[in-house]
């Protein structure tokens, strides 16, 4: 709804009564006599996959995104000054981030080369789990057995080479990561080394039990003497990473969220289809559920 220029410079929403359902009201592009506008800018470029245009790759910029056409090009809007990470995405192919700095006009010609990613498999009685070999992600779930076998869960579109230790990125090579497969378990160890000075090696743990999957992060080894102490790794995080997916093109996909909340007028629970009218976006859940192809996956996380 666009609302005509209101009189005074004022703006005001009413709510007429109180009831049990929510509306979430977005409110954007408002300006008044005398403000300095804040500009927007793009970012285009092109992606390639083994050398050749890539389409379909998902290109995306601070939590916004762009599909490739075609001949691989994409553009990115409505992104103020800044510094961005910029990431683009493949099935089959490593993923790539690089930085990009928006200052006072548009950015043309970001271009990123993907190559395809190697994968393993660590598996159960009940489904085979394919892993990126040469980063701690899942790209795909094969059920075994009874009325779900053949079916399959999505993890990463993409395999990822990005961690996040104390809120920087740091991207890592194939030589960064150490990788052992033990049947149902795949354990990686990540060196991990910045400018602030942390130097360290973190494990990560895949392993699968009949159809559950658990991720985690068992050790932190410091490589300097008084690392720890000097430059502790306090908060890790793997951006853009899908633990477990469905996509739009599988029959029934659904999503389904519950928030922790002390809110007794409100609902905390979340139910969005999975399709072109899903809106992108990042969301804390206490629970969360994918739905597709007469399956459900349920996540819960400790962190």
């Amino acid at each position: 709804t666009t609302l005509p220029s209101s009189r005074g410079g004022s703006l005001a929403f009413k709510a007429a009564q109180w009831g049990s359902e929510s509306t979430d009201v977005l409110v954007k592009n408002i300006h008044f006599e005398g403000q300095a506008e804040v500009e927007s800018y793009t970012v285009s470029g092109s992606v390639s996959a083994d050398g050749q245009p890539a389409a379909g790759a998902t290109v995306s910029i601070d939590g916004k995104t762009a599909v490739t056409g075609a001949d691989g090009s994409f553009t990115v809007g409505d992104l103020v000054e800044g510094t961005y990470t910029a990431t683009a995405t493949l099935e089959g192919y490593a993923s790539q981030s690089q930085q990009v700095t928006v200052q006072g006009g548009n950015v043309e010609g970001l271009t990123f080369a993907l190559a395809s990613a190697p994968t393993e498999t660590i598996a159960s009685d009940e489904m085979t789990v394919t892993v990126y070999k040469d980063f701690p992600a899942v790209k795909q779930y094969d059920m075994k057995g009874g009325e779900l076998d053949g079916k399959t869960f999505y993890g990463s579109a993409g395999a990822l080479n990005t961690i996040q230790i104390n809120g920087s990125d740091i991207q890592l090579s194939a030589e960064d990561v150490e990788l052992t497969l033990e049947g149902s378990k795949a354990t990686y160890v990540l060196h991990v080394k910045d400018d602030t000075g942390v130097d360290a090696s973190i494990k990560v743990v895949l392993s699968v039990e009949g159809n559950v999957l658990t991720m985690e992060i068992p050790e932190v080894v410091y490589n300097q003497e008084n690392g720890k102490q000097d430059h502790p790794v306090q908060t890790i995080y793997f951006p853009d990473h899908s633990l477990v997916s469905v996509r739009s093109s599988q029959e029934s996909a659904t999503f389904a969220g519950s928030e922790m909340s002390d809110n007794t007028r409100k609902t905390g629970d979340t139910f969005r289809n999975v399709d072109e009218t899903l809106a992108n976006g990042q969301n804390d859940y206490m629970y969360a559920f994918v739905s597709a192809d007469g399956m459900s996956a349920a996540m819960e996380s400790n962190s």
